[in-house]
């Protein structure tokens, strides 16, 4: 009886001890469904597309943002931390232009909201993404 205990306790303490290993990436990773909006030259426009985030292999702390934008074959990257992400000042290279964006934003159950601003040469866009994980 005194081993079952044992065995009881050592199975629970390992159980929570891979949940807290949970990273916060597991958070965000998926597909989504996506709207972009934005305001430009006083007019309001949206565009509803896919896209997909994974986990970095290299940095536990990391995600990908495949296709942000709509911008196909395009990898943002993304700093997480529990249910926030920060996408850092970055330039991507995207048909055949430099595009800089950075950003923000969080994740309530299946719901991400993205707020992120994008650049093409002298035109800013500010974008705000509301996406539902599949």
């Amino acid at each position: 009886m005194k081993h079952g205990k044992l065995m009881l306790f050592m199975l629970i303490l390992l159980t929570l001890g891979l949940n807290s290993c949970r990273k916060d990436a597991d958070n965000f990773v998926g597909s989504y469904n996506a709207r972009d909006s934005w305001v430009l030259q006083g007019q309001s426009s949206y565009h509803d597309y896919s896209f997909t985030i994974t986990a970095s292999a290299t940095d536990d702390s990391k995600v990908l943002l495949n296709g942000l934008g709509d911008m196909q074959g395009v990898a943002v990257e993304a700093i997480v931390s529990d249910k926030n992400l920060t996408i850092p000042q970055q330039t991507v290279f995207y048909d055949g232009a430099n595009i800089s964006l950075s950003g923000s934003g969080s994740i309530t159950g299946v719901d991400l909201t993205i707020s992120y601003s994008f650049q093409l040469s002298t035109i800013v866009l500010n974008v705000n993404c509301s996406a539902t994980r599949l």
